[in-house]
Parts: structure tokens; C-alpha cells; sequence
């Protein structure tokens, strides 16, 4: 499905753009300087720094990038730069351990790996042994975060960036091998736990994913300081929802997931924040709004990370894999309610997938893909061009990551899939040519 039609101007801008990004990440000493260099860096940046295996941000990326870009642009050398890109990695992992994260860790250097391997022909032996380190580190580390439930949990333990929802996803792209299916099914089985409720206090019952304050990020702790929960699918609570509604769909179940699916949702939507035809969902929930039961902080983004983009995908995902239709019908008129919203409320105003444009547009991409809406295939049209004229020759990748204090925009250049422009490029070249293996399963929206 082509989602540009009777194009040609925007279809040649696209190209274009990525035919610059693919010139200007050849040379990856030149990629990792730039990256690395102590300008290219906000004060309160405490995750994505420059890190040769991340997916995030690093030589994984870039890997995937050219992988696509040489079938889009039917360019073998552009394969020999994807497989450099792929070899660095691995003697990048040699020097330095890994964490199992799908986006810092040995997860996304196998999701790499995988989705240039041509169905599994190429790669075999790499992914074997990554999957190998997953699998003889993932059981104790699994155990860990089920009994860690009982006494707290951090976000570390369950999300999409570094948590078992993400490796997880991985995982279930390998679900007919017997051992891997077998953790996979573990990592279920958590998040079903996770769903539950447990005693805080000596009295007060909260759901397993509440974040106490001596989890949080140290810029977080000031303003939490009884913790939180979170409602952003990087982060939160729709990061196990829609693991456990994926891997349903794709009939891989575990006892009390379709009950767990449910307790997800209802927590979701008890939240959301309606006013006529417009449905949004905050970024945190703080201890004290939890046990008064009322929001008192309404901010929200729409973005892939945190707001109604991510949480409406997940909710969407739910429903279909438990066969909810009333859950469909709100996740599409919460994602279609963010375009009766300016561009200005939506809180977002870099390129990039996390907390950008290229993530709603990628989430929209899968909305309309899956519902065939006409609204939103005109949503999608209107901010891919708003995505086109971002793109900027005077960055050193064709875009830059912004962001925004209260006092000034710092323009960042990054290249991976979350914050740079392998992320972007990638996002722009699904508008013209579909990829049977969807690099969107590392998000979770697929």
C-alpha cells in the first residue's frame, strides 16, 4: 500500500532527500564524531547519547537504513555500506558487554540483523549468536523482574526502550524456535503480573507498574516525589498492552493475557481526557492524582512517546486482539481527534520518530493502513509534507533533532531511528514503498 498517489513532485522531493542522507553517512567515523561531540548534547539528556550498538542512535540504524535504500533505490554498493554498517556493530559489541534492551542492547543489534537477512538467509549465524546471549541471560534477568514486582518496579524493568516489552517484540519474531518461544512466553507471563494490583504502604493498592520516586530519573525526582505512573508507550503502561495484544493477533497466548489486555485498557481509558470530539491522554499520572483520583497536571504531546498517538495505536491493537469493537472505535476517533487539533497543541515540533512528526506520521501510516479511513490518509499526506520542508541542507544529515527550553531551540544531529535520520528517512520512504518486514515492530505499533 502506497500512500502518496499522483505525486510526482513529492515522490522526487523523497527521494531526493534520502539519496542526501544516504551521501552523508558513509563515512561512520565521520557519523560517530559528529555525534559524539560534546556540542551535540542538552544538559538533561539522560538516555540516547551516542552509542555504537543502540538502535536508537548508532550503527544499527544506519545498518537498516541502507539495507532499505538499496532496494528502494536499486543500488547494490548501497548493501556493502548496510553490511559495513552491520560489522562495526559487532566489533563494537566484542569491546563493550550489552544490555538484552531492544533499543541500547543486543535486541536491536539482532532486530538489525534480522531485518537485512532476507527472510533468513543471510545473517544466520550473527542472529544465532545474539540470540544465543539473549537467551543465557534473559531467564535470570526475567526472574529478577518478577520478584522485584513485590517490592518495586522500574521502568527499566517492563518498557519498549530498555524493558522486557521491547525485547519481547524481538523475541517474537522468533517465536517458532523452541527456546526462544519459551522466554517469550515467560516475558508474557510478567507482563500478565504486571497488570496486577499490589499493596503500598501498609494500605494502599496500586497497580505493579507504579513507579516509586527512588526509580525515577534524577530530573524527575523533584517533581514526583511520591513517584508516578506513566502513560507513554516508550515508557509506560501502553508498552506491555500492546506486546501482549500483538502477540495475540498473532496467536501466541499465556492464562489471564486477554484478562490482563482488559485491565491495561480500562486503566487507559479511565484516564483519557475528553472534551467534545477531542480525546487525549496526559504524559504521567503522580501518586497523588492516582489516590485522589483527579488530574491536576494536564499536559499531553502527541507524539510516538508519550501522549495520544502511542496510547491510541496500543488501544487499537487491543482491541483487535481481543475482539473489542467499542476499543477500535475509540482509538480511531482519539488518533483522528489529534488532526482537529493545531499543529501548535500538539506539543511536537522536531522531525524525528520519539517525540516528533516522523512518529505520528509512522503511527498514521499504520492507522490508516489498517482502518482505510480517507480522513486519515489525508492527515498522513498533510504532515508528510510538513516532514519534506523540514529537511534542511545545512545540517550535517539532511535534519535536525530540536530542542526546545524555555529560552532557545538547540539543533542536534543525530542519525538513529528515535532521534535521527535514519528514523526519518525510513518513515518518508514508507510513503512510497512498503516493506513486508515492517521496521515498525521495534516500536510497537505492528
Amino acid at each position: 500500500m502506497t500512500v502518496v498517489q499522483n505525486n510526482k513532485s513529492l515522490h522526487n522531493d523523497i527521494i531526493k532527500i534520502v539519496s542526501v542522507i544516504s551521501a552523508r553517512l558513509t563515512d561512520p567515523q565521520y557519523v560517530q564524531t559528529i555525534c559524539s561531540s560534546e556540542q551535540n548534547h542538552v544538559d538533561k539528556q539522560e538516555e540516547f547519547n551516542w552509542n555504537d550498538i543502540s538502535l536508537a542512535t548508532g550503527f544499527p540504524a544506519i545498518s537498516i537504513l541502507y539495507g532499505r535504500l538499496s532496494t528502494v533505490l536499486k543500488d547494490e554498493r548501497l548493501k556493502e555500506y548496510a553490511h559495513s554498517y552491520l560489522l562495526s556493530t559487532r566489533e563494537s559489541l566484542k569491546k563493550s558487554g550489552a544490555s538484552l534492551s531492544l533499543w541500547e542492547g543486543l535486541s536491536g543489534v539482532g532486530f538489525a540483523a534480522y531485518l537485512l537477512s532476507d527472510n533468513g538467509i543471510k545473517y544466520r549465524r550473527f542472529i544465532n549468536q545474539i540470540n544465543t546471549l539473549i537467551l543465557r541471560h534473559g531467564s535470570a534477568d526475567l526472574l529478577n523482574a518478577k520478584s522485584g514486582l513485590e517490592s518495586g518496579t522500574s521502568i527499566n524493568d517492563y518498557d519498549v526502550i530498555s524493558g522486557w516489552s521491547g525485547i519481547g517484540r524481538y523475541l517474537l519474531l522468533f517465536s517458532d524456535i523452541p527456546e526462544i518461544r519459551e522466554l517469550l512466553i515467560g516475558v508474557l507471563e510478567y507482563l500478565v503480573l504486571l497488570s496486577k494490583d499490589r499493596i503500598i504502604n501498609d494500605k494502599q493498592e496500586v497497580p505493579n507498574w507504579y513507579i516509586s520516586n527512588k526509580y525515577l530519573l534524577s530530573h524527575e525526582k523533584d517533581e514526583y516525589p511520591f513517584g508516578y505512573f506513566n502513560m507513554g508507550l516508550a515508557h509506560g503502561v501502553p508498552g506491555p498492552l500492546a506486546l501482549l495484544s500483538i502477540a495475540l493477533l498473532q496467536n501466541i497466548k499465556v492464562p489471564g493475557q486477554i484478562e490482563a489486555i482488559q485491565r491495561y485498557c480500562d486503566w487507559i481509558t479511565k484516564w483519557k481526557l475528553e472534551q467534545t470530539d477531542r480525546i487525549q491522554w496526559p504524559l504521567i499520572i503522580s501518586y497523588e492524582e492516582f489516590t485522589n483520583d483527579q488530574l491536576y497536571a494536564k499536559k499531553h504531546r502527541d507524539a510516538w512517546c508519550y501522549g495520544s498517538a502511542g496510547v491510541a495505536r496500543s488501544l487499537f491493537l487491543a482491541g483487535r486482539s481481543i475482539g473489542d469493537r467499542s476499543l477500535e472505535v475509540l482509538a480511531v476517533n482519539a488518533f483522528k481527534s489529534i488532526y482537529k487539533r493545531s499543529i501548535e497543541e500538539w506539543n511536537i515540533y522536531s522531525p524525528t520518530v520519539c517525540h516528533g512528526y516522523s512518529g505520528l506520521l509512522k503511527i498514521t501510516y499504520h492507522m490508516y493502513r489498517d482502518t482505510h479511513d480517507p480522513e486519515l490518509q489525508e492527515n498522513y499526506q498533510s504532515l508528510l509534507r510538513t516532514v519534506v520542508k523540514m529537511f534542511d541542507e545545512e545540517s550535517a544529515f539532511g535534519f535536525y533533532d530540536l530542542y526546545r527550553d524555555s529560552n532557545s531551540t538547540k539543533n542536534l544531529n543525530y542519525v538513529g531511528l528515535l532521534d535521527g535520520v535514519s528514523g526519518i528517512a525510513m518513515t518518508l520512504l514508507d510513503s512510497l514503498y512498503p516493506d513486508e518486514k515492517d521496521w515498525g515492530a521495534s516500536l510497537l505499533i505492528c
